[in-house]
């Protein structure tokens, strides 16, 4: 009889995705976890692992702002077919909006932090970047509040 179990056994039993728990043995907060060549062996005794970040603090606040309807995301590009082709993408589960410039991009942000679940933000941009965006944010206090996911059709060399 094996007294062990491989990391998705433990998934099953513990309802904590198999990353977060390959996470915990590496950090060593799974008691008598083994490594076993490409993966984990998991004592069949072992009680389910305290982990302080499933339960409190500044993770479960976002995962709960999200839950309670944030469903809107800002498409920060100067390219129109760009802007068009994402919306076309998101629109069936999102609320979209859409900017052309940093500066309105900004002023977008502005009115409507609360609601934003995601910025795609074009790298280039007229008027104001994309990383003058990701510094003003930052200054705001939004970069941890927003995420930004850089999106771009080229980088010149």
């Amino acid at each position: 009889m094996d007294e062990f179990m491989n990391i998705e056994e433990a998934t099953a039993k513990w309802g904590i995705s198999a990353r977060r728990i390959r996470f915990l043995c590496n950090e060593g907060r799974i008691e008598g976890a083994k490594k076993d060549k490409n993966s984990w062996k998991i004592p069949i005794d072992t009680k389910k692992p305290e982990d302080q970040r499933l339960t409190t603090g500044k993770y479960v606040k976002n995962v709960r702002k999200f839950a309670k309807g944030r469903r809107t995301i800002l498409i920060a590009d100067d390219d129109s077919i760009t802007r068009e082709m994402l919306s076309e993408v998101f629109k069936k589960h999102f609320t979209i909006y859409e900017s052309c410039d940093g500066e309105e991009t900004i002023q977008m942000i502005d009115t409507h932090k609360e609601q934003l679940s995601m910025i795609l933000l074009d790298l280039r941009m007229p008027k104001l970047d994309g990383i003058d965006v990701l510094k003003t944010m930052n200054k705001r206090g939004l970069i941890d509040k927003i995420p930004v996911i850089l999106i771009t059709g080229g980088i010149d060399s």
